[in-house]
């Protein structure tokens, strides 16, 4: 029998090392890891009451590809690996109807429960009958929030993300190039 396939998610705003802690988590787990991208339109953000903030332009600066590239480029410095299947998708966590469509039926979704936010989550996959595994949080995680903070003022924040996120945030960076409209429409 296969085993199922380990779903671990987040904004990823930008992707830092408590994130890849928490792949680290899901390849420990199996050898199919699917990294579901929450917020994956950036014109469509839902306000939730358990998270003041996820909604909010200013905490979600990077567009879906820019965060999937986080997260393949950081995930290949993970020891594991090459020894796992990696899949990044889209992952609307407000919107249970597309669920089904960009995540496997048998999946073991991993929640690390660190705020109310992730608790409702927790609430939400098991209330559609979706297998959930929640891990305790950390209450000294390192935060995208202050990563975002740290980049706004040219604090250092390399020490808080793997490699393969400072490429591609430096990459952009060097670019310059103009972002495309996220703000208008809809997916």
């Amino acid at each position: 029998m296969t085993q199922p396939w380990i779903v671990v998610h987040g904004r990823f705003q930008p992707f830092h090392l408590g994130h890849l802690e928490y792949l680290g988590l899901a390849m420990e787990r199996g050898p199919r890891v699917v990294v579901g991208i929450t917020n994956p339109c950036l014109g469509a953000l839902v306000p939730e009451s358990a998270s003041g903030h996820r909604h909010h332009p200013d905490a979600n600066p990077y567009a879906y590809f820019d965060r999937a590239e986080m997260v393949t480029t950081s995930a290949a410095e993970a020891p594991a690996y090459r020894d796992h299947q990696v899949r990044v998708v889209p992952f609307d966590v407000s919107d249970p109807g597309v669920w089904g469509d960009y995540l496997p039926r048998d999946a073991v979704h991993l929640v690390t429960v660190n705020e109310p936010w992730d608790e409702e989550k927790v609430r939400r996959f098991t209330a559609v009958g979706l297998s959930v595994e929640a891990i305790p949080g950390n209450p000294a995680r390192i935060t995208a929030t202050e990563v975002r903070r740290r980049l706004a003022t040219a604090a250092d924040w390399r020490a808080l993300v793997p490699r393969g996120t400072a490429h591609v945030i430096d990459r952009m960076r060097a670019s310059r190039r103009p972002l495309l409209p996220t703000s208008h429409g809809e997916c």
